[in-house]
């Protein structure tokens, strides 16, 4: 799956700049192009207006030994040439007059040659396009003849002329192949690199995907793994039972105790797990739905709220010999879901209560010491969060290469936590009600100071 997302994140992304990257370019060519165009009709248009051997022609003299096309217009002498730039490629430009009545030749361009062959089939051209009122101009370009023309009506017809200006459309010809090959190759160069950019940029882009996949393939695994065992308890006292239907219910009330043991933490397990999706779905926040949606929002007294679970866990410290002290302020309130915030108090609590021990530091007197679990709720002095909750627990710190990995859903790493009832949700179910209430957790845990876990909210 993630394979084929790459594939397409590449195949789209570089579809996408590619298009657009070849509009551009095709845009700047044909641009070019026209502007080109354009250029060379003006001015066809300008030289119409004067007399060839004009000495004071703007265009006479742009430089000896004028570029010649393949269209047989070529040059002698100082050639008359379209632009005048250094290192520009000139175009030559032939004129030519004609009496309207007769049909003959007043005056040539005597500085251009031009092949009479091709200046026969360019008249064949010109009558083909249809008599020309007086007056009137007709400008265009023959590609077959490779020639730029110009034809502009004077006179009438008895008394008149028309003056036809050419010019070669050849090195124009050129210089835009060269544009098409440079934009192509650009163009491919482009997208060699784009196609390197965007393997490295899905790999980039997909980690979380990839990581997000992962921990679902996990989740379900784990989540089957901790579903299947009372599951099969349940079916083995089921067998048990449906073996012996001549016995009374009293005579198998073990198997009956036993079936409902374990039909209760399947019951917790997949409540904890549909408490662990909803916190999921949930943006930071506050941005509540599904069950506990919006009317849930509302202003929490997170001090009593405190001070209630604490007193609930005082007979399960004392009957495990933990000295629980607990320093709440007063009046403290956020707007939350009261419910959740709740089950992250019970998490903690009785996440303290089964790995609280007495103090691990090597000054530390065994026996006279005992567990300590302390439970400290305060106003933030400044930040973005306004309350910081504390639950701190002496005993064996957590293994530093464990601390990473401690919120994640079903992980018991630590040699300490596998032989205690747990399923190992418990600090990911809170992780994701800190979440959503827009705060953060965190943990530290050290020889000397215990374990404790920071909220702020």
């Amino acid at each position: 799956m993630l394979k084929e997302l790459r594939q397409r994140f590449i195949v789209i992304m570089m579809g996408l700049v590619g298009a657009v990257l070849l509009v551009m370019l095709t845009v700047s060519v044909v641009s070019s192009y026209r502007t080109e165009v354009t250029s060379i009709e003006d001015a066809l248009s300008a030289e119409v207006t004067r007399e060839p051997s004009d000495p004071g022609h703007p265009w006479i003299g742009g430089r000896p030994g004028a570029q010649m096309g393949t269209s047989g217009l070529g040059d002698r002498g100082d050639p008359l040439t379209l632009g005048n730039r250094t290192g520009e490629m000139f175009t030559p430009v032939y004129l030519v007059t004609i009496d309207r009545s007769s049909g003959s030749v007043l005056a040539r361009s005597e500085f251009v040659n031009m092949d009479e062959t091709l200046l026969a089939q360019t008249f064949e051209r010109i009558e083909a396009l249809g008599p020309l009122a007086d007056g009137t101009t007709r400008h265009g370009r023959f590609g077959d003849l490779k020639l730029f023309y110009h034809i502009e009506i004077t006179g009438t017809a008895n008394n008149g002329t028309v003056i036809i200006a050419l010019a070669d459309a050849s090195p124009l010809n050129e210089r835009t192949m060269r544009s098409v090959i440079t934009a192509l190759a650009i163009w491919l160069g482009a997208m060699v690199a784009l196609f390197f950019v965007s393997l490295l940029l899905s790999r980039i882009a997909l980690r979380p995907v990839a990581q997000a996949w992962e921990n679902q393939r996990r989740f379900v695994a784990d989540a089957s793994h901790e579903l299947k065992t009372p599951l099969t308890v349940i079916l083995a006292n089921s067998s048990l039972l449906a073996a012996h239907p001549e016995k009374t219910v009293a005579e198998q009330t073990q198997w009956l105790e036993s079936t409902q043991v374990e039909a209760q933490r399947m019951d917790g397990l997949v409540h904890d797990l549909l408490l662990l999706a909803q916190t999921d779905d949930e943006e930071p926040a506050l941005a509540y739905g599904g069950a506990s949606g919006a009317a849930d929002e509302r202003a929490v007294d997170l001090s009593a709220l405190v001070n209630r679970n604490v007193l609930q866990f005082e007979a399960v410290f004392f009957e495990r010999a933990i000295t629980l002290v607990s320093t709440v302020a007063p009046g403290v309130q956020i707007r939350g879901n009261e419910p959740q915030l709740d089950r992250l108090l019970q998490i903690l609590l009785d996440n303290a209560s089964k790995y609280a021990d007495k103090p691990d530091a090597p000054d530390a007197d065994a026996d006279a010491t005992a567990p300590l679990v302390t439970v400290t709720l305060a106003k933030a002095a400044s930040g973005k969060q306004q309350t910081v909750l504390c639950v701190h627990s002496t005993g064996k710190p957590i293994a530093p290469e464990a601390l990473p990995r401690l919120f994640d859903r079903f992980y018991r790493g630590d040699s300490s936590h596998n032989d205690t009832e747990g399923y190992g949700l418990g600090l990911s179910l809170a992780k994701n009600i800190v979440a959503a209430h827009g705060g953060s957790i965190e943990v530290t845990s050290a020889l000397e100071q215990g374990t404790t876990f920071t909220v702020r909210l």
